[in-house]
């Protein structure tokens, strides 16, 4: 993502365990490795509206995967290892751009993986690739209570 855009996914709203849809403005500092978002729960307005509002155009909406988790304490290191061993296989899958891991400050042990696809088809691509459904498979029955995956 070269500049800014917004992108739209299910998240339960604080408080709540019910999926609705949120929406983020989503921005990479130029330069850092940063990048900067806010979101606010709606549905009524589309992407095509919010982008011709904040004045973002040709550039079609991505798609971000949120994935959260809470590895068991015995488990941890060897779900992160199956991680790291997946990197390389999802850094080649077509319509990927980046991928970042973010630890809670709110519950410890529990972690967020956030992946930013060019469309829908590219991230469903990802989630249906064999290796990473079977470690999907192996990190929830061995490592791990997995709380949400968006």
């Amino acid at each position: 993502m070269r500049g800014g855009g917004w992108i739209e996914f299910v998240c339960p709203k604080p408080g709540s365990t019910e999926g609705v849809r949120k929406i983020s403005y989503i921005y990479p500092v130029p330069g850092l490795r940063y990048t900067v978002c806010a979101g606010i729960y709606d549905n009524t307005m589309s992407l095509d509206e919010l982008n011709r509002m904040s004045g973002v155009s040709g550039e079609s909406p991505k798609v971000a995967v949120l994935f959260e988790v809470k590895p068991k304490t015995e488990g941890k290191e060897e779900y992160l290892k199956l991680a790291a061993a997946l990197k390389t296989e999802l850094a080649k899958m077509p319509g990927f751009i980046r991928v970042e891991r973010f630890a809670s400050l709110n519950e410890e042990g529990k972690l967020l993986s956030l992946s930013v696809w060019e469309n829908e088809e590219a991230a469903a691509a990802w989630r249906n690739q064999i290796n990473h459904r079977g470690s999907q498979k192996k990190g929830h029955d061995a490592f791990s209570s997995i709380t949400i995956s968006l």
